[in-house]
């Protein structure tokens, strides 16, 4: 779910989502 929602590009409302995911990742795999 991570990967595919950081893989895939943001769309009109994702873009938060997206971001949210991307800062969880960041902190998961960083």
């Amino acid at each position: 779910m991570e990967e595919e929602a950081a893989g895939e590009p943001p769309t009109r409302g994702e873009k938060t989502g997206v971001k949210r995911v991307r800062s969880s990742m960041e902190q998961q795999g960083t």
